[in-house]
């Protein structure tokens, strides 16, 4: 076993060891017992077995039996056995050696440990500050992005609606100056205005609205005389004025005219259409051949003629006159004086009977 070196098979010896090559020679022989542990059963079958032989190492005392089935690792276990009962002190030392560099990896994989949780624990915790922040701040951008998206829309439709409304009331207000001349709604009728040879009608008319009407700051715009078929007629004038404001004006003051001594004679009406026109004269036709003169045509309106006729009958029966005239009494003065008349008729009569029965003694009082 000289040549044989244990440390070889040392799997904690790192260094490599150099082993010299052993010869070994076996002979094949049959044994019923070949050690003290074959001994224990007789019965097992014999095997056939190797036995090293005495010149394959030099001064060995003691023969080592292998099995043929043997391999490496029966050695390697062997040789280990071998050395630890040899070297119990030195596996001590080594062990404790293990332990005591096992402890200090332990403690050094606690303190990372320790490390890595504080290092986990203060990173959760700035997270859970920082996303509030974070959140909120995102929101914040976010609706006053949306915003400003909803205000910058809004006004353009505002913008879009203001353009539309403008250009209405644009269109609205030239469509009242600018007007037809041909429309009906500024132009007059003129009847029994003087007519002379090559006359200026509109410097007529403008005089006539100057010094009849008293109105200064209205003028007419253009002035058309008609033709008269009638003989001893002057013939209409259709007056056109610049808007329907100073038409207005006209028609207002156009009853001054009766209290005027040159213009006294002078109608101013509203001009009507073809058909008004025409359906003016057919009813005034109808209203002529059923009121027996009772009926007249007044602005359109039929009403009749009752209170003219009553005040002729008046001044023509004077008898009645006194009954004639309380008719055309409003209601409140044919009221006082129905109250009036009564009273004095109770007191002229009902009085003094009531007067005379009670002197005489009549009555039974």
């Amino acid at each position: 076993m000289e040549h044989l070196d244990i440390l070889s098979f040392d799997p904690l010896n790192p260094q490599p060891v150099n082993v010299s090559k052993v010869t070994t020679t076996a002979e094949i022989h049959q044994e019923k017992t070949v050690s003290n542990v074959n001994s224990t059963s007789d019965k097992t079958p014999s095997r056939n077995k190797r036995r090293l032989s005495n010149g394959s190492v030099e001064g060995t005392s003691k023969k080592l039996k292998f099995l043929v089935n043997d391999d490496h690792e029966d050695i390697i276990r062997l040789t280990q056995s071998t050395q630890c009962k040899d070297n119990s002190i030195c596996t001590n030392e080594h062990n404790s050696s293990d332990f005591s560099e096992l402890k200090s990896l332990v403690v050094g994989l606690t303190g990372s440990m320790n490390s890595f949780c504080q290092m986990i624990t203060q990173r959760m915790d700035n997270l859970e500050k920082t996303i509030p922040n974070t959140i909120a701040s995102l929101i914040d951008s976010k609706i006053s992005s949306e915003m400003k998206k909803v205000k910058q829309q809004f006004q353009k439709e505002l913008k879009t609606v203001s353009d539309k409304v403008e250009n209405i009331e644009k269109s609205y207000a030239n469509a009242a100056k600018q007007q037809p001349t041909s429309d009906e709604a500024i132009r007059v009728i003129v009847r029994n205005l003087p007519e002379s040879n090559g006359e200026n009608v509109l410097n007529k008319v403008n005089a006539l609205i100057k010094d009849g009407l008293h109105l200064k700051d209205v003028k007419a715009v253009s002035a058309d005389r008609k033709k008269s078929y009638k003989e001893g007629k002057y013939g209409v004038v259709i007056v056109v004025f610049k808007s329907l404001n100073e038409k207005r004006k006209v028609m207002d003051k156009k009853r001054n005219l009766k209290d005027s001594r040159n213009f006294k004679d002078i109608f101013i009406e509203n001009d009507l259409s073809k058909s008004q026109r025409i359906l003016n004269n057919n009813l005034r036709n109808i209203v002529n051949a059923i009121g027996e003169n009772r009926l007249e045509i007044k602005g359109g309106r039929v009403r009749t003629r009752e209170s003219r006729f009553r005040d002729n009958r008046i001044d023509s029966n004077p008898r009645r006159s006194e009954n004639q005239q309380r008719d055309h009494l409003s209601i409140d003065e044919e009221y006082e004086n129905r109250n009036y008349s009564t009273q004095g008729y109770n007191s002229a009569r009902g009085g003094n009977r009531r007067g005379k029965h009670y002197k005489s003694g009549r009555g039974g009082y």
